[in-house]
Protein backbone atom coordinates (compact mmCIF):
# COMPACT_ATOMS: atom_id res chain seq x y z
CA UNK A 1 0.00 0.00 0.00
CA UNK A 2 1.51 3.34 -1.01
CA UNK A 3 0.49 6.97 -0.95
CA UNK A 4 1.72 10.15 -2.58
CA UNK A 5 4.40 10.58 0.13
CA UNK A 6 5.93 7.15 -0.48
CA UNK A 7 9.30 7.22 -2.27
CA UNK A 8 9.43 5.46 -5.60
CA UNK A 9 11.69 2.45 -6.06
CA UNK A 10 13.88 4.57 -8.35
CA UNK A 11 14.25 7.22 -5.62
CA UNK A 12 15.21 4.56 -3.09
CA UNK A 13 18.00 3.24 -5.31
CA UNK A 14 19.28 6.75 -6.00
CA UNK A 15 19.35 7.39 -2.27
CA UNK A 16 21.27 4.17 -1.59
CA UNK A 17 23.80 5.05 -4.27
CA UNK A 18 24.21 8.50 -2.74
CA UNK A 19 24.99 6.93 0.66
CA UNK A 20 27.81 4.90 -0.87
CA UNK A 21 29.19 7.94 -2.68
CA UNK A 22 29.17 9.89 0.58
CA UNK A 23 31.06 7.06 2.29
CA UNK A 24 33.60 6.99 -0.51
CA UNK A 25 34.19 10.69 0.17
CA UNK A 26 34.42 10.01 3.91
CA UNK A 27 37.14 7.40 3.30
CA UNK A 28 39.15 9.61 0.94
CA UNK A 29 38.83 12.70 3.17
CA UNK A 30 39.81 10.67 6.23
CA UNK A 31 42.98 9.44 4.52
CA UNK A 32 43.86 12.98 3.39
CA UNK A 33 43.13 14.43 6.84
CA UNK A 34 45.19 11.73 8.52
CA UNK A 35 48.20 12.55 6.37
CA UNK A 36 47.91 16.25 7.22
CA UNK A 37 47.40 15.69 10.95
CA UNK A 38 50.28 13.24 11.35
CA UNK A 39 52.69 14.60 8.71
CA UNK A 40 53.00 11.00 7.57
CA UNK A 41 51.96 9.53 4.22
CA UNK A 42 49.54 6.60 4.47
CA UNK A 43 49.50 4.30 1.47
CA UNK A 44 46.18 2.71 0.53
CA UNK A 45 46.84 -1.05 0.34
CA UNK A 46 44.40 -1.66 -2.45
CA UNK A 47 45.23 -5.36 -2.60
CA UNK A 48 43.98 -5.66 1.00
CA UNK A 49 40.56 -4.17 0.19
CA UNK A 50 37.65 -6.44 0.94
CA UNK A 51 33.91 -6.22 0.31
CA UNK A 52 31.18 -8.75 -0.33
CA UNK A 53 32.16 -8.89 -4.02
CA UNK A 54 35.75 -10.05 -4.68
CA UNK A 55 37.76 -8.08 -7.18
CA UNK A 56 35.82 -4.86 -6.62
CA UNK A 57 37.23 -1.84 -4.81
CA UNK A 58 35.05 0.45 -2.76
CA UNK A 59 36.81 3.62 -3.92
CA UNK A 60 36.33 2.83 -7.60
CA UNK A 61 33.90 5.04 -9.53
CA UNK A 62 31.49 2.26 -10.52
CA UNK A 63 31.14 0.59 -7.12
CA UNK A 64 27.60 -0.22 -5.98
CA UNK A 65 25.83 -1.64 -2.94
CA UNK A 66 27.41 -4.07 -0.50
CA UNK A 67 26.84 -4.81 3.17
CA UNK A 68 30.34 -4.08 4.47
CA UNK A 69 33.70 -2.73 3.31
CA UNK A 70 37.29 -2.86 4.62
CA UNK A 71 40.03 -0.35 3.66
CA UNK A 72 43.57 -0.45 5.08
CA UNK A 73 46.29 2.22 4.95
CA UNK A 74 49.94 1.58 5.78
CA UNK A 75 52.32 4.35 6.96
CA UNK A 76 55.24 5.38 4.79
CA UNK A 77 57.18 7.76 7.00
CA UNK A 78 57.67 8.49 10.66
CA UNK A 79 54.86 6.34 12.13
CA UNK A 80 54.62 2.58 12.63
CA UNK A 81 50.89 1.86 13.01
CA UNK A 82 48.58 1.24 10.05
CA UNK A 83 44.94 2.25 10.01
CA UNK A 84 41.69 0.46 9.25
CA UNK A 85 38.49 2.01 7.91
CA UNK A 86 35.51 -0.35 8.06
CA UNK A 87 31.94 0.44 6.97
CA UNK A 88 28.97 -1.78 7.74
CA UNK A 89 25.72 -0.73 6.09
CA UNK A 90 23.42 -3.66 6.87
CA UNK A 91 23.40 -7.36 7.74
CA UNK A 92 21.30 -10.02 6.05
CA UNK A 93 20.53 -11.83 9.33
CA UNK A 94 21.01 -9.27 12.12
CA UNK A 95 19.64 -5.84 12.92
CA UNK A 96 22.60 -3.46 12.96
CA UNK A 97 23.03 0.30 13.05
CA UNK A 98 24.93 1.52 9.95
CA UNK A 99 28.36 2.39 11.26
CA UNK A 100 31.94 3.33 10.52
CA UNK A 101 34.79 1.76 12.45
CA UNK A 102 38.31 3.16 12.44
CA UNK A 103 41.47 2.30 14.30
CA UNK A 104 45.16 1.52 14.47
CA UNK A 105 46.80 -1.76 13.46
CA UNK A 106 50.17 -2.96 14.75
CA UNK A 107 52.65 -4.60 12.31
CA UNK A 108 54.50 -7.88 12.80
CA UNK A 109 57.63 -6.36 14.31
CA UNK A 110 58.91 -2.86 13.64
CA UNK A 111 57.50 -1.64 10.32
CA UNK A 112 56.88 -5.16 9.02
CA UNK A 113 53.63 -5.21 7.05
CA UNK A 114 55.00 -7.40 4.25
CA UNK A 115 54.17 -10.64 6.07
CA UNK A 116 50.60 -9.63 6.93
CA UNK A 117 47.92 -11.77 5.29
CA UNK A 118 45.94 -9.68 2.78
CA UNK A 119 42.68 -10.69 4.51
CA UNK A 120 43.91 -9.93 8.04
CA UNK A 121 41.69 -6.85 8.51
CA UNK A 122 38.59 -8.73 7.37
CA UNK A 123 39.31 -11.74 9.55
CA UNK A 124 40.07 -9.60 12.61
CA UNK A 125 36.53 -8.19 12.51
CA UNK A 126 34.88 -11.48 11.64
CA UNK A 127 36.74 -13.70 14.10
CA UNK A 128 36.42 -11.25 16.97
CA UNK A 129 32.66 -11.04 16.47
CA UNK A 130 32.47 -14.84 16.36
CA UNK A 131 34.60 -15.28 19.50
CA UNK A 132 37.48 -17.25 17.99
CA UNK A 133 40.12 -18.28 20.52
CA UNK A 134 43.09 -16.69 18.71
CA UNK A 135 41.40 -13.27 18.81
CA UNK A 136 40.90 -11.65 22.19
CA UNK A 137 39.38 -8.28 22.97
CA UNK A 138 38.85 -5.81 25.79
CA UNK A 139 36.25 -3.04 25.72
CA UNK A 140 37.79 -0.09 27.51
CA UNK A 141 35.38 2.82 27.44
CA UNK A 142 34.87 3.88 23.82
CA UNK A 143 37.93 2.01 22.52
CA UNK A 144 38.10 -1.73 21.91
CA UNK A 145 41.53 -3.37 22.02
CA UNK A 146 41.91 -6.55 19.96
CA UNK A 147 44.92 -8.84 20.29
CA UNK A 148 45.68 -11.87 18.14
CA UNK A 149 48.03 -14.84 18.14
CA UNK A 150 46.99 -15.90 14.64
CA UNK A 151 49.91 -16.24 12.24
CA UNK A 152 50.36 -13.36 9.75
CA UNK A 153 47.68 -11.25 11.42
CA UNK A 154 47.89 -7.97 13.32
CA UNK A 155 49.01 -8.70 16.90
CA UNK A 156 47.18 -5.64 18.25
CA UNK A 157 44.52 -3.15 17.19
CA UNK A 158 42.63 -0.28 18.83
CA UNK A 159 39.21 0.33 17.29
CA UNK A 160 36.40 2.89 17.59
CA UNK A 161 32.92 2.45 16.11
CA UNK A 162 30.64 5.42 15.41
CA UNK A 163 27.14 5.77 13.92
CA UNK A 164 27.41 6.51 10.22
CA UNK A 165 24.62 9.07 10.36
CA UNK A 166 26.55 11.17 12.91
CA UNK A 167 29.06 12.19 10.19
CA UNK A 168 27.11 14.92 8.41
CA UNK A 169 29.87 17.19 7.15
CA UNK A 170 33.54 18.16 7.22
CA UNK A 171 33.46 19.43 10.80
CA UNK A 172 31.87 16.20 12.04
CA UNK A 173 34.37 14.09 10.13
CA UNK A 174 37.29 16.03 11.58
CA UNK A 175 35.98 15.88 15.15
CA UNK A 176 34.55 12.35 15.18
CA UNK A 177 37.07 10.50 13.00
CA UNK A 178 40.21 12.31 11.84
CA UNK A 179 41.36 13.87 15.14
CA UNK A 180 40.88 10.70 17.27
CA UNK A 181 42.31 8.45 14.55
CA UNK A 182 45.39 10.65 14.22
CA UNK A 183 46.12 10.12 17.91
CA UNK A 184 45.47 6.38 17.66
CA UNK A 185 48.05 5.89 14.90
CA UNK A 186 50.54 7.88 16.99
CA UNK A 187 49.89 5.45 19.87
CA UNK A 188 48.37 8.17 22.07
CA UNK A 189 45.51 6.19 23.61
CA UNK A 190 44.80 8.59 26.49
CA UNK A 191 44.64 11.57 24.14
CA UNK A 192 42.23 9.60 21.97
CA UNK A 193 40.01 9.01 25.01
CA UNK A 194 39.89 12.74 25.67
CA UNK A 195 38.85 13.47 22.09
CA UNK A 196 36.10 10.82 22.29
CA UNK A 197 34.57 12.21 25.49
CA UNK A 198 31.70 14.03 23.77
CA UNK A 199 31.34 11.72 20.78
CA UNK A 200 28.59 9.10 20.43
CA UNK A 201 30.05 5.66 19.78
CA UNK A 202 28.67 2.13 19.35
CA UNK A 203 30.04 -0.62 21.58
CA UNK A 204 31.86 -3.32 19.65
CA UNK A 205 31.94 -6.27 19.38
CA UNK A 206 28.56 -7.80 20.04
CA UNK A 207 29.28 -11.51 19.82
CA UNK A 208 27.04 -13.61 17.57
CA UNK A 209 27.01 -17.05 16.01
CA UNK A 210 25.93 -16.05 12.50
CA UNK A 211 28.07 -17.92 9.99
CA UNK A 212 30.30 -16.05 7.54
CA UNK A 213 30.65 -19.04 5.23
CA UNK A 214 29.60 -16.95 2.21
CA UNK A 215 32.52 -14.61 2.85
CA UNK A 216 34.96 -17.49 3.05
CA UNK A 217 33.68 -18.77 -0.30
CA UNK A 218 34.28 -15.31 -1.77
CA UNK A 219 37.83 -15.29 -0.42
CA UNK A 220 38.44 -18.62 -2.13
CA UNK A 221 37.14 -17.16 -5.40
CA UNK A 222 39.36 -14.09 -4.98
Amino acid sequence: MTNENTASLEEVFYYIQDVYKQCQSIAKDTADGLRKETQCYFEHKKEWDFSRRPGEHFLSRDFFATSKVWLTYVPVGNLSLATLLYFQFFHSKLDIQPAMMYGSLAPLGIGNFEDIDRHASYRMIRYTEEGWEDFDYKIDGKITKVTSTKEKHFPEAHLVRVPLESIRGTDDLNRIVIKPLSELVKGNIEKTRELLDNIDTIEWPILHDVSFEEDEEEIEQA
